[in-house]
């Protein structure tokens, strides 16, 4: 049972503070929403059916058009222990389908493009690329649709700060494209565990990973998003147009990690963190109260750093954020960082679980920008 005081620090940490606010793919409906509900105002880019459009709150402007049947995705959702038939879940899981013509193409791009042009935006999030993992493209028409991507990000601004949200990736291919057409032209980017391990296997070994540890340590986190911080901004010296990336979000079962570069547009960043931790919370247990007897800790008491000469910091009830500041060194330049790690209270009766990471992710970069 996490300790009163601990429940007391996270919430007075969550602030929010408005922004405008774009965003493009398939799960943007969830952070349009979750980023409109903290204040935004937002564009949504997406093609609905009237009565789906209906749905959304009028404080979303949605550009794109509208279809005649509304695209499908089933989840199937289980616990650890859940039984179908003879078989037992040995973790909790989610398996999700589709009927989706739209999300994979980005059919509401041209639309979403023309209105870009002539909006100030604070910042610009890409999400929903997954979709286009294994879809029946015609021979290079992912290609081309990623490269429109990749312009459309190449032309903003650079007050306007880009973030792309990961997903989980089997198609080793399409996650090596977007590590040259996506990845080096966002300034952030958000990611659960399996996801980083994913991205980490690809940049780093080559290859993807098909399992992750589903409760990884801190430590190991920490190190995986300081090698990739490191190989992005590598890569990114060799192409042209590119961003520096400046932020990352880790949001796992037990915790929240966040880098943001010092002296850059994030800040917040402990308040971040705690924001984010509170809003998993929530969306899980479908609640807007924070209920202890229906919340765990799984986080050690401590964690390190690093899994090479990190220091060991303590969990303090009376200022549960861990922040601390690193230099990284990357061929001779020395870039000072923030790094703030975030205990999750953890819901125990979880009523949902699908789009908790796109919840997760608006609410921290809600208070960074």
């Amino acid at each position: 049972m996490p300790n009163r005081t601990l429940f007391d620090q996270l919430v007075n940490k969550a602030r929010a503070f408005p922004s405008s606010y774009s965003t493009i793919g398939g799960n943007a409906a969830i952070m349009a929403l979750r980023f409109a509900r903290e204040g935004c105002d937002v564009i949504l880019a997406a093609k609905l059916t009237k009565s789906l459009h209906q749905m959304i709150p009028q404080v979303i402007s949605v550009v794109g058009g509208e279809v005649k049947r509304d695209d499908v995705h089933l989840v199937l959702e289980y616990k650890s222990g859940d039984i179908w038939g003879p078989y037992s879940s040995t973790r909790a899981n989610r398996y999700i389908i589709h009927n989706d013509e739209n999300n994979p193409v980005i059919s509401s791009f041209n639309a979403f493009d023309k209105i870009l042009s002539a909006t100030n935006l604070d910042l610009l999030v890409v999400s929903g690329l997954q979709m286009m993992d294994n879809y029946p493209f015609r021979e290079g028409e992912r290609e081309r649709i990623l490269g429109n991507i990749n312009k459309q990000m190449v032309n903003r601004p650079l007050h306007t700060k880009i973030h792309f949200e990961m997903a989980s990736f089997v198609d080793d291919n399409l996650l090596s494209e977007l590590c040259n057409l996506v990845i080096p032209f966002a300034d952030s980017l958000g990611m659960n565990e399996q996801e980083i391990a994913n991205l980490y296997n690809s940049m780093y070994y080559g290859n993807i990973s098909l399992v992750a540890n589903s409760t990884p340590r801190v430590a190991t986190v920490l190190d995986q998003m300081r090698t990739l911080f490191k190989l992005i901004r590598l890569r990114g010296r060799s192409i042209s147009n590119s961003r520096l990336l400046t932020r990352m979000h880790v949001h796992t079962l037990a915790y929240q990690a966040i880098f943001t570069v010092k002296d850059t547009v994030w800040k917040n960043t402990m308040a971040a963190a705690a924001k984010a931790s509170l809003t998993a919370h929530r969306h899980v247990c479908a609640t807007s109260n924070i209920d202890i007897r229906k919340a765990s800790l799984v986080m050690d008491e401590s964690f390190s750093t690093s899994n090479t000469h990190g220091m060991r910091i303590p969990l303090d009830v009376d200022k549960p954020v861990s922040c601390w500041e690193e230099t990284l060194l990357i061929e001779k330049e020395n870039i000072p960082i923030e790094v703030c790690v975030a205990p999750v209270l953890i819901c125990t009766q979880a009523a949902q679980t699908a789009g908790g990471g796109d919840n997760i992710s608006s609410a921290g970069l809600v208070l960074q920008i």
